[in-house]
């Protein structure tokens, strides 16, 4: 009988390695364990612990604030932000209620009620970290896309082949088959993706600007804090939720009685209104998106590479000589002009088809291209990204299953290997 490869042994209260030491520079397998230790046995949670954590990582709850209740992806109305009491001259965000919710709890936690520990980390929560932009974040990513498509990825053969838009769109669509299993190439799939942060949502407020993988630290120097529970039960009171596995964070629970009532004081009335008041649809607003990146990464290509060489055979010369041609620029409003609505949708159903992983064949990929057509042109383009967004709107597990963590080394062979992969339907 062959001998287990692994012997793990689950961790219980009581045990002298209770103390989670997990971290990013483990082996697999002891971080699979420290973590369990964490995961299990290191929070104190329950009956007669105080209110319950959010847990961002189980659960799928990592799209907390990232799609409304039916699924959809959703953004930031930025109009909505106000700005936190900072004590460390930077600027701080967060939605208005929100930080009506945190001013309040900060008031209560320094006014020192139920307070044990008058040295304790949590005698005052003044905001280190909050709301960040996904646009910002989203034009970073993108551009190091563009940077790896011109740069890496870029051949003599492939740069050759690119004469004008058209060719370099047929590129840029191989480009998006072949690196869209591992990284979103949309807005609408970067906003759930695990490479950007919760914090884009308005509703996350960080104390300290804590490092994530060292669970020893947040062991030792939060949870077992004399406060701790204190500070739990103060969250609870204002609406909040501490996260688990950031225990200096805090996250609205805006269906909690006290964060509706908060939100109330804005003339929101419900958690459904909530998200219709406070964020756009992702969707909607990813044509606008795509033609912009993608007329700007055009135009960036050209300006870097203004023209392309290839060898010709002379006759005259009896010999091969090499030509260079200067590669067309072209406006973004001839841009605009020349490529349609309906020539976007089959873009934007391609991509989210390939970055979903959807194993489609090409008469499937066509019927949904010829049905959000349909939807733009005898009803609006909301009703066919509408459409569009229930096509793709079941791929959580896509998300956080099939793309893991990598290594550049890992992520890069994946690369390689499916480029060599052609999928069932083509652009």
């Amino acid at each position: 009988m062959a001998k287990p490869r692994y012997i793990l042994r689950k961790p219980v209260i009581g045990d002298e390695a209770l103390i989670p030491r997990g971290n990013n520079k483990l082996t697999a397998l002891a971080a699979f364990y420290q973590k369990t230790v964490y995961r299990d046995t290191s929070y104190p949670a329950g009956d007669g612990f105080g209110a319950n954590p959010i847990d961002l990582i189980a659960d799928y709850k990592l799209l907390y604030g990232r799609v409304n209740d039916n699924g959809t992806p959703i953004f930031l109305a930025e109009d909505n932000l106000m700005q936190l009491q900072s004590d460390d001259k930077k600027t701080h965000f967060v939605l208005n209620f929100v930080a009506e919710a945190y001013e309040d709890m900060r008031n209560y936690i320094r006014s020192g009620i139920n307070r044990v520990d008058t040295k304790s980390v949590y005698i005052d929560i003044p905001p280190a970290r909050a709301w960040t932009s996904l646009h910002k974040s989203y034009h970073k990513y993108f551009d190091d896309l563009y940077t790896t498509f011109a740069g890496p990825y870029m051949n003599t053969k492939l740069n050759a082949s690119i004469v004008d838009f058209d060719s370099f769109m047929k590129a840029w669509m191989d480009y998006a088959k072949n690196v869209g299993v591992l990284f979103p190439m949309t807005r609408t799939e970067y906003v759930t993706s695990r490479y950007v942060s919760p914090s884009i949502s308005g509703l996350v407020v960080e104390m300290v600007e804590g490092v994530h993988d060292d669970d020893y630290a947040k062991y030792v120097g939060f949870i077992r804090d004399n406060n701790f529970a204190f500070f739990k039960n103060a969250a609870n009171r204002f609406g909040f939720k501490v996260d688990k596995n950031a225990p200096w964070r805090l996250i609205a629970d805006v269906g909690s009685p006290p964060m509706l009532e908060y939100l109330s004081k804005w003339g929101v009335d419900s958690v459904d209104s909530f998200f219709t008041t406070y964020y756009f649809s992702a969707v909607d607003m990813e044509i606008q998106t795509l033609k912009r990146y993608i007329w700007m990464s055009y135009d960036r290509f050209v300006v870097q590479a203004p023209g392309y060489a290839e060898p010709v055979e002379c006759p005259k010369a009896g010999a091969m000589i090499t030509t260079w041609t200067e590669r067309p620029r072209i406006t973004e409003d001839e841009f605009n002009e020349k490529y349609s609505d309906a020539y976007w949708l089959r873009v934007l159903v391609y991509l989210r088809a390939i970055e979903t992983h959807k194993q489609w064949t090409q008469k499937k990929f066509e019927r949904v291209v010829k049905k959000a057509q349909s939807y733009k042109k005898y009803v609006d383009m909301h009703a066919a990204c509408d459409y569009i967004d229930r096509e793709f709107r079941s791929n959580v597990d896509e998300i956080f299953v099939t793309r893991k963590d990598l290594t550049e080394e890992e992520a890069f062979d994946i690369l390689i290997k499916n480029r060599q992969r052609q999928p069932n339907f083509i652009f």
